[in-house]
């Protein structure tokens, strides 16, 4: 927009600018040359040979609300005891205000990533399990369950299209890869609250 009609829009605040004059607002606000956009996702591989994922549904049968932290705590131990040859990950993803980040456990160690301001909780939330499975494909076990809070992202995982959001077409492009190699990755949705002693550290670790 000409410099003639920036002072013009300037001296009636009350009227509404161009679309391309408030996006090159937005864009200088963003900083969008601070961070690496994420390409648009797609299949490399048939819709039908999209691998299946395995959710555990552990708390299908209680409501949040109405069951004890204690109850959900020890329904959860019971699950460790029957998946004790699986190694537990735990993820996790958050946003404050100026501060986005994401933590992945497993074992003992704690990993943790900034990400730009501009992730919104689910993109984090999934760029956790994604940064997960890259670690998982580097380890010399074969079977793991990956615990999140996140159940949009799971659900998603469960309903793969090609208008899925990038990070998690990249998550299903792992678990083929490692299903190819013999991985046995298994997800499971749990309560915040429940296993609060990894989620303190991963908490910790932002």
């Amino acid at each position: 927009m000409s410099n003639f009609f920036g002072r013009l829009y300037d001296a009636r605040p009350s009227r509404i600018r161009p679309f391309h004059s408030r996006i090159k607002r937005l864009l200088y606000d963003m900083h969008p040359g601070d961070f690496e956009i994420q390409t648009a996702g797609v299949f490399h591989y048939p819709p039908w040979k999209v691998p299946s994922v395995k959710l555990i549904g552990l708390f299908d049968e209680f409501r949040k609300n109405d069951t004890s932290s204690l109850i959900l705590q020890h329904i959860f131990f019971s699950h460790r005891f029957e998946y004790v040859d699986y190694t537990a990950v735990y993820t996790d993803g958050s946003r404050a205000p100026e501060r986005v980040g994401f933590g992945v456990v497993i074992d003992d160690a704690t990993y943790s990533h900034g990400l730009s301001a501009v992730f919104s909780v689910y993109s984090a939330e999934a760029m956790a399990i994604l940064y997960a499975l890259q670690r998982i494909s580097r380890s010399d076990n074969r079977k793991f369950c990956i615990y999140s809070d996140s159940m949009s992202v799971l659900q998603q995982l469960n309903h793969i299209d090609f208008a899925s959001h990038p990070v998690v077409l990249d998550i299903v492009d792992i678990l083929r890869s490692l299903e190819s190699r013999g991985f046995e990755i298994v997800f499971c949705w749990i309560p915040s609250h429940v296993g609060k002693e990894r989620g303190t550290r991963l908490r910790e670790s932002r």
